[in-house]
């Protein structure tokens, strides 16, 4: 994973307010306390005013197309569904070039899916991670984009267990047969029932991209 970008601008919206220092000043015991107090105030009020995670349908409010046999798709609460959705549409309308934004406009042909799809079951390289693929639509920068979504049927773990960099593989596999178009890679934990996104992604950049198992995130550092 440490070869692809990981752009998720998370808490680059909490604003800067939040990381600018401020003059040091001399203060009593009780002004302390008071500053303290007033702090864990807005602390509080900053929590309760970001949506849990739990009340969204989904990470992207993304729709399939088709059938679905997974659940929607979910993020740790430490990854505010609320913020990420914000920073991702910003980037996405800010960063990634129109000729790269249009070429998702436009359904993906169903014969292209099942031929990725086939790649993914026949092929002995990526048959033991169980990929389903399937399509999807969702809002970016004010239209509808068309995403082929590759789910590895275990967590991320596992499947990493089995083939080291295996989200590497699985991406350059799809980006070779889908013509530069974006990409999202999720894992299914059977165990757990929840269906997690890893990479939005396409051949030249990544607009979200889970750093690590834990949910930690990490901004780009080009």
């Amino acid at each position: 994973m440490k070869k692809l970008l990981l752009l998720t601008l998370l808490f680059t919206l909490s604003g800067c307010s939040y990381f600018t220092s401020e003059p040091e000043s001399v203060t009593t015991p009780n002004q302390e306390t008071q500053t303290e107090s007033q702090s864990e105030e807005v602390a509080q009020e900053a929590t309760e005013s970001t949506p849990a995670n739990n009340t969204f349908d989904n990470v992207f409010n993304e729709t399939v197309i088709g059938q679905d046999r997974y659940p929607a798709t979910t993020l740790p609460d430490s990854i505010p569904i609320s913020d990420l959705r914000v920073a991702i549409d910003e980037f996405y309308t800010e960063a990634m070039p129109e000729d790269e934004k249009e070429m998702n406009y436009e359904k993906i042909d169903p014969e292209t899916i099942e031929t990725l799809q086939e790649t993914f079951s026949e092929n002995e390289v990526y048959e033991p991670l169980d990929i389903t693929v399937d399509q999807i639509s969702l809002e970016l920068g004010g239209e509808t984009n068309y995403i082929a979504r590759i789910v590895v049927g275990m967590p991320y773990e596992e499947a990493e267990d089995l083939i080291e960099e295996h989200d590497i593989l699985v991406l350059n596999e799809a980006l070779s047969q889908l013509e530069n178009r974006l990409v999202l890679l999720a894992h299914y934990d059977g165990e757990a029932d929840t269906l997690t996104p890893y990479h939005l992604n396409n051949s030249t950049t990544s607009i979200f991209s889970l750093a690590d198992s834990e949910g930690e995130t990490s901004s780009d550092s080009e």
